[in-house]
C-alpha cells in the first residue's frame, strides 16, 4: 500500500522522538521527568476512574454527537460563565479528544491550498506540520516573554 505524497511530506514527530528517548532513559534506570507528550506525571484520580467504570457499566459508551455530549457542552458553557464571565452557548462549544485533534479538524474544514496560517511562537512542534498536511502555509509570529507570550495587533498587521 502506498502512503500519500501529502503524508510523506510530513517530518517524523519530534515529540514522539523525545518521548522515546525519555522512555529509553527510564528503562536504563535514569530518573526522567518528560514534558514531551504532555501527559501528567501522576495517576488518574480515583474519582475519575470510578466515574469511567460506572459509565461503562451503565453502557454509556456509544458514539456521541459530533460536537460532543450535550450535557458536557452545557457544563462547559456554565464553566466559562462562572470562571470567565463569558456567555457562550453550548451550541458554540465542541468537545474533542484533544486540542491538536480539534485544531486539525478546523484546519481541514477551512483551509484551501496555499492559505496562510499565523502561528504564534513559541508553539507546539506539530502545529506547522498540521498546517502543511491541510494544504496551508505556516507563518510564524513571535510572542515574547515580555509580551506574556501574546501577539499584538501590530504584529498581526
Amino acid at each position: 500500500m502506498q502512503i500519500s505524497d501529502r503524508l510523506q511530506s510530513i517530518k517524523p514527530s519530534l515529540t514522539l522522538s523525545i518521548n522515546s528517548q525519555a522512555l529509553k532513559m527510564r528503562q536504563g534506570g535514569e530518573e526522567v521527568i518528560s514534558l514531551a507528550v504532555g501527559e501528567p506525571d501522576f495517576p488518574t484520580p480515583a474519582h475519575i476512574c470510578t466515574a469511567a467504570t460506572a459509565a461503562i457499566a451503565d453502557n454509556f459508551c456509544k458514539y456521541t454527537q459530533v460536537p460532543g455530549i450535550p450535557e458536557l457542552r452545557a457544563a462547559c458553557a456554565d464553566y466559562f460563565k462562572k470562571q470567565h464571565q463569558e456567555s457562550i452557548g453550548p451550541e458554540s462549544i465542541v468537545v474533542s479528544n484533544g486540542g491538536k485533534h480539534c485544531i486539525t479538524n478546523f484546519l481541514n474544514t477551512f483551509l484551501n491550498p496555499g492559505d496562510e496560517v499565523l502561528i504564534p511562537s513559541p508553539y507546539w512542534v506539530s502545529y506547522p506540520d498540521m498546517v502543511l498536511l491541510c494544504g496551508g502555509v505556516p507563518r510564524f509570529v513571535q510572542a515574547s516573554a515580555e509580551q506574556n507570550f501574546k501577539i499584538t495587533v501590530d504584529q498581526l498587521d
